[in-house]
């Protein structure tokens, strides 16, 4: 046997048995670790968090508070149950609507994900077996992307009144973010305040819960909302708001409609930005691809092509994003002209 055959032979064999190293690391390893930690119900996870009195327990009775009627509507009294119901209708929305295909729950023990996810002194541990080992991890939301901020510390970083702004308009809070709005999370009371409804309620609860078990909270440690956000963001009962004053956006009647705000509305801007390819491509690329010919682009607009109109066929299953199927003929120009800018 030569050398090359013998250095052929034996670089066969460490890579299979790396191989099998790494196989075990990542498999087998975690299997036998998890095997003697009780997997912990949803109604667990709520007396857990009652019991510490963790930011959890303290954002669900401050959610009770500020929207009395609609928690009272929704979610009875607080209590173990009504916090264990708002976990699992927040749980099921998250997985509905695709939060996972831009946010990960995991942190891993590189690239400074501790501090970029989570506020020393508060909640900067990396992430470990047994907080994955409840109901509330099934399907695992470890995620493959992170288009958006890892969430699995989420409960350190904003309070209540902030995720009731970004989750109506995250415009207001995020300018730049390529996240679409959530108006069908809340509803409209008698007195015209908006207000979440209770899909909004639990998917508040369940994003505040994230982390909540790792945080050890000092006074005001969380990012807060201004008012001027407040305002931007259309919602008039938004808990939390600094005292930055700040007048209301004046509204301007127009019968034209406006493309940009077309394509925020039905959440394009989730995957396509102006341009940078993300999870599709960029609209200056769609720009150049359809220049001079805005009639195949109205087309592909309202389908007769079979374009990706919908996008739970090619982005995510049970999706509540918009098709632009519903769209009328001039507000498809108005977003053809809006695209065609780019």
């Amino acid at each position: 046997m030569g050398k090359m055959e013998r250095f052929s032979f034996v670089a066969l064999v460490a890579g299979i048995i790396f191989f099998l190293f790494a196989d075990f690391v990542s498999w087998a390893l975690p299997m036998f670790v998890l095997q003697d930690i009780p997997k912990k119900s949803v109604i667990d996870l709520a007396k857990e968090a009652k019991a510490k009195n963790t930011t959890a327990w303290s954002d669900f009775k401050h959610i009770a508070r500020a929207y009395p009627e609609q928690f009272k509507k929704y979610y009875g009294e607080v209590n173990e149950q009504s916090f264990a119901k708002a976990l699992t209708v927040g749980h099921h929305w998250y997985v509905a609507e695709g939060c996972w295909n831009c946010h990960s729950q995991m942190i891993r023990p590189v690239s400074n994900e501790t501090l970029r996810f989570g506020i020393p002194g508060v909640s900067n541990t990396v992430s470990y077996p047994s907080e994955f080992n409840n109901e509330l991890q099934a399907p695992v939301l470890w995620g493959t992307k992170r288009i958006g901020p890892d969430l699995i510390r989420e409960a350190a970083v904003h309070n209540l009144g902030w995720q009731v702004a970004h989750l109506y308009d995250p415009q207001s809070t995020s300018p730049g973010s390529n996240m679409p709005g959530y108006p069908w999370y809340f509803e409209k009371t008698k007195d015209g305040k908006i207000v979440p409804n209770e899909r909004g309620i639990g998917l508040l609860t369940y994003i505040m819960w994230l982390g909540s078990w790792e945080v050890k909270p000092p006074k005001d440690f969380r990012v807060s909302v201004t008012a001027k956000q407040l305002a931007s963001a259309s919602t008039t009962v938004v808990p939390g708001a600094t005292k930055e004053k700040a007048s209301a956006p004046t509204k301007v009647a127009s019968a034209k409609p406006d493309g940009s705000k077309i394509f925020q509305s039905k959440g394009c801007g989730a995957c396509h930005q102006a341009t940078a390819d993300t999870v599709g491509p960029s609209l200056s690329k769609i720009a150049k691809a359809y220049k001079g010919k805005e009639d195949e682009l109205l087309a592909f607009l309202k389908g007769d092509h079979e374009p990706i109109v919908d996008p739970a066929k090619f982005v995510m299953m049970q999706s509540q994003l918009a098709t632009t199927k519903a769209l009328t003929d001039a507000e498809r120009k108005a977003l053809a002209d809006f695209i065609l800018s780019h």
